[in-house]
């Protein structure tokens, strides 16, 4: 998917990677998010990760200050910029072993500017399908499929709204990440399911 930015997300950025810039610990500016993935409105946040060292993280951590909201960079009515401090050891690690949401989260991310080298690399490999599990993951998906379609039947027996409910979303679930898997595309978790599974 071409990714088209508006304008006011593009100052935005623009304004916020600047001011990040000044600041020494901030080893680089990542955009993500419906902006880097292309599914903004002219309304939406800007999504950032802020990559810093593993020492400042445990700081941040223990102070509970690893995400932020600023509305004073924005550059546009009712927007902000939405951060998450992250680490290079982190998307080390999503790229080891993460699970689709979490590699989904750094597909489409942008580097607006890096003091690490080989990041876009990093970002590549943190955001790739998982190949090697495909196979796994269209059995077990094929085996939940089935099993909520039986449960289907059986709420409609006993005329169970509940039931029909959570068997239907997740009949629905299933059917889809079946065709996500088939694809090698990545299961985004439930808010931009239906938009990724549409392509």
């Amino acid at each position: 998917m071409e990714r088209v930015l508006f304008t006011h997300h593009q100052e935005t950025i623009g304004r916020a990677s600047e001011a990040f810039k000044r600041e020494d610990n901030v080893l680089a500016f990542v955009v993500g998010g419906s902006v880097a993935h292309g599914f903004a409105t002219e309304t939406s946040d800007v999504d950032v990760f802020l990559l810093i060292s593993g020492e400042e993280y445990r700081e941040r951590l223990n102070k509970r200050q690893l995400t932020f909201s600023n509305r004073e960079l924005s550059t546009y009515e009712g927007g902000y910029i939405d951060a998450k401090y992250i680490t290079v050891d982190f998307l080390k690690t999503v790229a080891e072993k993460g699970s689709e949401p979490a590699r989904f989260a750094f597909k489409d991310a942008f580097v607006v500017f890096s003091r690490i080298g080989g990041l876009d690399e990093l970002l590549s490999e943190a955001s790739r399908y998982p190949v090697e599990q495909k196979h796994e993951k269209i059995e077990k998906f094929c085996a939940q499929f089935e099993a909520w379609k039986w449960f289907i039947g059986e709420a409609k027996k006993i005329r169970d709204a509940y039931l029909l409910s959570q068997a239907v979303s997740n009949y629905v679930l299933f059917a889809g990440r079946l065709i996500l898997a088939h694809n090698e595309e990545l299961y985004p978790f439930h808010k931009w399911f239906l938009r990724v599974l549409r392509g």
